[in-house]
């Protein structure tokens, strides 16, 4: 191939691209979010937050745990949720008991904060690595690490 052809082939890859190209249809933030996103920018810490808006979680979870089919079971992903006070509220929103975690030191914590809770692990986990995380634990507890 002649380095003119090549260099025509480049031209029409990207203008095709360009017209190929979804158009933007961005709007501005409802009221609720542009408010939102003023006190942060106004009061904020200057960092990133989460913020958690626990009215709204209350009312999603509740919704949610309304459109679970009679005889099926929810389970919360405790993915996204590291916070064992926040996954409390779910599952007391949802009437939930099920959580399925994927990190094993969350996992261990959620086990002994909550131990009537359903766990399922959300990836493969080596025993060994549960069996050394209650070693662990049992040897901080016994006063022999700090």
């Amino acid at each position: 191939m002649q380095r003119r052809h090549f260099l025509y082939a480049l031209i029409a890859a990207g203008t095709g691209s360009l017209l190929l190209r979804p158009a933007d249809r961005g709007a501005p933030h409802d009221g609720y979010f542009a408010a939102l996103n003023r006190l942060l920018r106004d009061q904020g810490p200057g960092r990133p937050v989460l913020v958690v808006d626990l009215a709204r979680l209350e009312r999603n979870c509740e919704r949610l745990a309304r459109s679970i089919a009679p005889g099926k079971d929810l389970r919360i992903v405790a993915k996204s949720l590291p916070s064992i006070a926040l996954l409390e509220q779910v599952l007391r929103a949802t009437g939930s008991r099920r959580v399925m975690g994927f990190h094993q030191p969350f996992l261990n914590a959620l086990a002994s904060s909550l131990p009537q809770t359903d766990l399922l692990l959300g990836k493969p986990m080596p025993v060994r690595a549960a069996e050394l995380e209650r070693d662990v634990e049992a040897f901080c507890t016994a006063g022999r690490l700090e």
